[in-house]
């Protein structure tokens, strides 16, 4: 069993009102003890009865259960920005007071070791310009890469992650430099399967990037794609997912094979022999993420879609 310490690497939570879900992440927070705590929220929208008062008592809810001795900085907004621009910002705000940091969103619940294994490599690799990115998550079905405890990707995934301001300050949320990436075909240099589905969804994320209201996370992985960057996965899941459903933003189907998948513990961080990206890994995350959904998800997720309508409607 595992003595946890205290987080070494600052933490920065992003909440908004969905209650269940942030409950379960801050309590793992709460164990793992980190020495600095940065709670962002984006700011609840008028036309949503009754969001006021569900934001104010998330907030009051989750600052309540901070009864550690940490240094605690808050961004809470008093106007909705939209997820994309208040995720943004608020990372944006996090490397203004730190050079690199832990960021969790309100539905993914870390294993403990989650926090040691991302400190860890925050501190070897901090000066190591070729590796942008550490994920918490493995959605690889268990098979192990390398000789490590964690292997190296061209591919990020932000369900639990960590980076450095370093990284962070080529983030581009209008990925101005597309059009080019594109041109010179980049995309293809960087993965062979599926590349045109990929590619659609990176030009679409490009095309409406001055009016989407959830997509802040593709830009990031176009800002490691254009950067050359490397991520770290690791050998075993650290991120549970619990936030698929009807609340969701974007995640909707609770029966996606993805949510809620179950985490394993890193006790020691072994480091890999080389620092080479695994193909046949990225190849087998590009079709798990970018796949085309059975006919029966499709459904479920437009089943899921009209409800909401319908329930808005009410309001």
């Amino acid at each position: 069993m595992t003595n946890y310490n205290p987080s070494q690497a600052p933490v920065l939570f992003l909440i908004f009102k969905r209650f269940d879900t942030t409950l379960a992440v801050i309590k793992q927070i709460r164990k793992a003890k980190p020495r600095k705590l940065y709670i962002a929220a984006d700011g609840p929208r008028n036309e949503i009865l009754g969001e006021r008062e569900e934001c104010t008592r998330l907030r009051e809810t989750v600052l309540n259960l901070v009864d550690w001795d940490c240094e605690l900085k808050t961004l809470f907004r008093e106007k909705n920005l939209t997820a994309k621009v208040a995720i943004s910002e608020a990372i944006h705000w996090f490397f203004e007071h730190e050079e690199s940091g832990i960021i969790l969103e309100d539905d993914c619940v870390p294993h403990l070791t989650f926090f040691s294994f991302c400190s860890q490599l925050l501190e070897k690799y901090s000066e190591d310009s070729r590796v942008m990115h550490i994920s918490g998550s493995n959605l690889l079905n268990g098979k192990t890469y390398g000789d490590g405890s964690y292997f190296f990707s061209r591919h990020v995934n932000i369900w639990g992650w960590a980076t450095w301001r370093r990284a962070w300050k080529y983030y581009d949320l209008q990925m101005s430099t597309f059009q080019k990436f594109e041109a010179q075909n980049q995309i293809y240099n960087i993965m062979q399967v599926m590349y045109k589905r990929y590619h659609k969804r990176l030009k679409r994320v490009y095309e409406n990037a001055n009016t989407s209201t959830n997509e802040w996370d593709y830009p990031w992985t176009y800002t490691v794609f254009a950067q050359g960057g490397l991520s770290i996965t690791p050998n075993q899941n650290l991120i549970s997912n619990i936030g698929f459903g009807d609340n969701a933003g974007t995640t909707l189907d609770p029966n996606n094979p993805i949510a809620n998948l179950p985490t394993l513990a890193i006790e020691e961080v072994k480091h890999p022999t080389f620092m080479l990206p695994f193909r046949e890994a990225d190849e087998k995350f590009i079709k798990i993420t970018a796949g085309r959904p059975s006919i029966r998800q499709q459904l479920r997720v437009f089943l899921y879609k009209q409800r909401k309508v319908f329930q808005r409607q009410k309001e």
